[in-house]
């Protein structure tokens, strides 16, 4: 069986880490027959992580997509024919709206003044000799301005959380990425000529403020240092391969076995440590909208890497 076909498979599986790692594995393999898998996957599966895993694995084949276009010379159109037509559909919206607002005053200015002339005009007879009403100045009534609430600590909890997920989420795509390359490169391909456009999240910080009113006993602090640990290690896999591209070697030359271990080993931790800070995250989300504290942290086994011979 393929490699392809293993990760097909793999997305029926039940557990729903298995089911977003493999999304996320298929959006690097970058092959488009896994399109339609990864379109149910995340129509239907009902874990909002595969879900995420699943829609960043469909914007790299709608930016290899774009990349295509590009190359046949048809980037600067097509393009630019959806947005004119977004902007037209929204345009259209919004005269719509503007057109219906300026109705609905003119209506309610007449029923005003209408309303006004009923109650100034005496009924029947002439108004010749009639007392002149004096107009009354009505004086401008101050807005009531309502403050914003301060969120609570349970919510400002569960927004620094959702936030850490959803950076744990573009890393593991990124970490994904990086051990296929580093998988290939261990078998014999140039470093240089293997594809590759990896991004890699920023470090995240909590505001002090925000630190002081988060709930005591939650950990938060550290799954962000966690995090940031990750991130680190997932930026130094890519430099590694970075500075194997820069070395100048023949044609034929491969990576030395010890180095394309080794990089090997540091992408397959940085997906370890990203999956780990996911998991954690996602219980800790579920016992703050519980309200409850989350379990004391148990992390799964760090994979074993290989000692370069």
């Amino acid at each position: 069986m393929s490699q392809f076909d293993e990760l097909i498979h793999d997305l029926t599986s039940s557990d729903p880490d298995v089911r977003r790692e493999t999304a996320l594995k298929l959006g690097a393999l970058r092959d488009p027959r896994a399109i339609p898998a990864l379109v149910d996957l995340y129509n239907d599966d009902p874990d909002p992580t595969v879900r995420k895993a699943a829609e960043r694995s469909l914007r790299v084949f709608r930016r290899m997509e774009r990349e295509t276009l590009a190359g046949a010379g048809g980037e600067g159109r097509q393009p630019r024919a959806r947005r004119s037509m977004s902007l037209s559909v929204l345009d259209m919206a919004t005269l719509a709206a503007v057109s219906l607002i300026g109705l609905v005053i003119v209506i309610v200015g007449l029923a005003f003044l209408l309303s006004r002339h009923m109650v100034a005009a005496p009924t029947g007879g002439s108004t010749i000799g009639q007392p002149v009403p004096t107009p009354t100045v009505s004086t401008p009534l101050t807005p009531t301005i309502t403050p914003t609430p301060t969120p609570g600590p349970d919510e400002l909890a569960l927004t620094h959380i959702r936030a850490m997920r959803e950076i744990v989420a573009n890393a593991e795509q990124s970490a994904a990425q990086i051990v296929d390359i580093w998988t290939r490169v261990s078998n014999g391909e140039r470093p240089c000529d293997v594809p590759c456009c990896i991004e890699v999240p920023q470090s995240y910080r909590i505001p002090e403020a925000d630190a002081r009113r988060l709930p005591s006993g939650l950990g938060l602090a550290d799954e962000v240092r966690n995090l940031n640990r990750a991130l680190d290690r997932l930026k130094e896999a890519i430099d590694t391969w970075m500075a194997e591209c820069s070395i100048e070697r023949s044609p034929d030359a491969a990576v030395p076995p010890a180095v394309a271990t080794t990089g090997l080993g540091i992408a397959e931790e940085a997906m370890w440590m990203l999956n780990d800070v996911g998991r954690m995250l996602a219980l800790m989300e579920d016992s703050v909208a519980a309200g409850e504290l989350p379990p004391t942290r148990t992390p799964t086994p760090a994979p074993v890497t290989p000692t370069p011979e």
